[in-house]
């Protein structure tokens, strides 16, 4: 099973793959999302699998990703200590990134 946006959707099955219309899919080790927003939600969810749920809120948080706005939140209203912590985790990552592709 997969999914992709509906443009394209019908394409999976000459890929081999069975289309499914909802917002994300996991089936076994591929994980797929129907568009640009559940794109992002797949990408938080593959931290959340990979690293912890914590890992992804604090991800979340960083970037303002929201997409329930019942709860909003942004990063200007975090104490100062948790915004230091995301600016170190963010630092890393660069320099990571700068040494790897760079």
């Amino acid at each position: 099973k997969a999914c992709s946006h509906w443009a394209v959707l019908s394409e999976l099955a000459s890929l081999g793959a069975h289309p499914v219309r909802k917002r994300d899919v996991q089936s076994v080790k591929y994980l797929t999302a129907s568009g640009v927003s559940a794109g992002i939600d797949m990408a938080f969810k593959l931290v959340e699998q990979l690293v912890n749920k914590r890992h992804s809120k604090e991800l979340r948080f960083g970037i303002e990703y929201f997409p329930n706005q019942l709860n909003l939140l942004s990063t200007y209203t975090l104490p100062s200590g948790v915004m230091r912590k995301l600016e170190r985790k963010v630092s890393k990552v660069i320099d990571h990134a700068r040494t790897r592709f760079v």
